[in-house]
């Protein structure tokens, strides 16, 4: 029983837990820039989802304490009415092998030793089996007991996972509403030379560029250099204290914008710390790359977009 109440207080303090979530998640400050807000709210998002694993783990556990408890009283119920009818049994055996009547046997019968022996083993043996079905009832109680708390359990543990499911999807809508509003910007700012660019990928560098405030430099057009670069067709998004942790969720809010918006923007692929997502394979997701010896190789400190001609 003490176990299973500790697992309702879990339960408790995951939902107060949740709760706090919840007001973290109310949205980053409005002083933000939209680059910001959508780095916060990634962030978010993967806090979230360790949160979500946190408790479905509880849950399972919940529902296999209630599993075994169930079963646990169910063997114990089992043997109690076993219990009760060997009882019934063996005294009826007995009653009928002595050709006893009761107290008028005592009465009429030519050896009362015999007959008193008799009766003291029934009584003796009446009260053997009835310290047992007490000793059995009780742990019947016990076990019912623990299984409301455990029922409590479980329907606290499965709260708590439906709460984390709908903060997960309201946070989902707002990252998605993040990068419309991202997707919809364009700057001025110079961001890197322009020569050798087609008008395609200079509008998506300044897409990035009004997008993301916090992106100073998008690399591109390379003379002489075979495949997309020497086409005027690559983009490389330089970002900033890249082995960070805002670095990095920074760069992936960059790759997962030119993701969302591949279509409307002609994007073929994208590729960031050493993975590639292909729009022709959209469904494939980001897919891991071979090691090609460097953090800029490898595309670490850097998200490569490239364009269809």
């Amino acid at each position: 029983m003490a176990a299973a109440g500790r697992g309702g207080s879990r339960g408790l303090a995951g939902l107060l837990l949740v709760a706090l979530l919840w007001f973290g998640l109310a949205g980053p400050a409005a002083a933000d820039s939209p680059a910001d807000q959508l780095a916060q709210l990634q962030s978010q998002q993967v806090e979230l989802a360790q949160r979500q694993a946190e408790a479905q783990a509880r849950l399972e556990q919940a529902d296999s304490q209630l599993k075994d408890s169930r079963q646990e009283l169910a063997q114990t119920e089992e043997r109690l009415e076993t219990l009760r009818r060997q009882v019934a049994e063996s005294v009826l055996r007995q009653w009928q092998g002595r050709a006893l009547n009761g107290p008028a046997a005592l009465l009429t019968s030519p050896d009362a030793d015999a007959l008193l022996r008799q009766l003291a083993w029934f009584s003796q043996t009446s009260l053997l089996f009835d310290n047992l079905i007490r000793r059995l009832e009780t742990e019947r109680v016990n076990l019912a007991e623990a299984q409301a708390v455990q029922v409590a359990a479980q329907a606290a543990a499965q709260a708590e996972r439906a709460q984390l499911d709908r903060l997960s999807a309201e946070l989902a809508d707002k990252v998605s509403a993040a990068r419309r509003l991202l997707g919809a910007r364009a700057s001025s700012r110079p961001v890197g030379g322009s020569d050798g660019l087609t008008p395609q990928a200079l509008q998506v560098r300044q897409i990035v560029a009004g997008s993301f405030p916090g992106i100073a430099s998008i690399g591109g057009y390379r003379a002489g250099s075979s495949g997309d670069h020497g086409a005027g067709l690559a983009l490389d998004v330089m970002i900033p204290d890249w082995g960070s942790a805002t670095g990095q969720a920074l760069g992936q809010a960059v790759a997962d914008w030119a993701r969302d918006n591949a279509r409307a923007l002609g994007i073929h692929y994208v590729i960031f710390r050493q993975r590639i997502w292909n729009l022709e394979v959209d469904r494939a997701g980001w897919r891991p790359m071979a090691d090609r010896g460097s953090a800029t190789a490898n595309h670490f400190d850097h998200v490569h977009i490239s364009l269809y001609p």
